[in-house]
């Protein structure tokens, strides 16, 4: 009776299969790209230059009198 079951349904059982296989494979990838953004961001941060800079402060445009 168990083996008529799975006969009947293989296809559905090995669908499943292959979705949860797919959707560790993407937790997985997720994970190692979690675990490399984490361990670059010290390296990242210590990276950064700060720059000294002057700046001038731009005049408004004149306004036109109206006639």
């Amino acid at each position: 009776m168990a083996a008529e079951t799975f006969k009947k349904n293989s296809r559905e059982i090995d669908l499943i299969s292959h979705l949860i296989a797919d959707a560790e494979a993407r937790r997985y990838a997720a994970l190692r790209e979690f675990e490399r953004y984490q361990t670059s961001l010290p390296a990242h941060a210590q990276s950064e230059v700060i720059l000294d800079a002057e700046y001038t402060e731009a005049r408004s445009p004149k306004r036109r009198k109206r006639a």
